[in-house]
């Protein structure tokens, strides 16, 4: 691929989360937070089994589209945390999904190397089972910390514009774009 192609295969998965991520939190705020982490951490093993068993540039762009699409289980994750937690203690386990991340940011990378040794799609389909299990432990372990007399229950779907309403605009579009970036 070109240079162009493998930056762009870099960035369509915070490209494609850009617009999915709001739209999967409001669905967690709709449905529950447990369906939406489960959907989207099985959308990412998906993702990843797609992009190890690449054999052309598209299967690799589809994979990155289809992790990136399901990629706002962060946000549900973080919302767990603020369902679950008193407002004093909430604050230091955010500050653990943060540790959490600093240390899969170390990790992975290295890990992903040393089982590239082995094969170059190893680290993809690795992480793909690491997402399979983590869906497994949501599905049994993790109880739903949104009850329904809690959730948003709105006559008529909420369109992508509500997330950026009433003065959220440009605080939200920043953060995206950091993101993205």
């Amino acid at each position: 691929m070109s240079a162009t192609a493998l930056g762009w295969l870099t960035g369509i998965f915070s490209l494609v989360q850009l617009f999915t991520a709001p739209l999967l939190g409001r669905w967690s705020d709709r449905i529950g937070r447990r369906p939406v982490l489960l959907l989207s951490t099985l959308g990412s093993a998906v993702g990843y089994f797609v992009t190890g068993a690449a054999a052309a540039p598209w299967m690799l762009f589809l994979g990155r589209i289809i992790d990136g699409a399901s990629g706002g289980n962060v946000a549900a994750a973080q919302a767990c945390i603020a369902d679950m937690t008193r407002p004093e203690e909430r604050a230091k386990y955010m500050g653990l999904i943060g540790a959490a991340f600093g240390f899969g940011f170390m990790l992975g990378p290295a890990l992903g190397g040393l089982l590239s040794l082995w094969h170059p799609a190893a680290p993809f389909y690795f992480a793909g089972v690491l997402a399979l299990v983590n869906a497994w432990f949501i599905k049994t372990r993790l109880p739903e910390t949104l009850p329904p007399e809690k959730r948003l229950h709105p006559a008529t779907p909420a369109p992508l514009s509500e997330v950026f309403a009433g003065g959220r605009g440009r605080t939200i579009s920043l953060l995206l774009l950091a993101g993205l970036l």
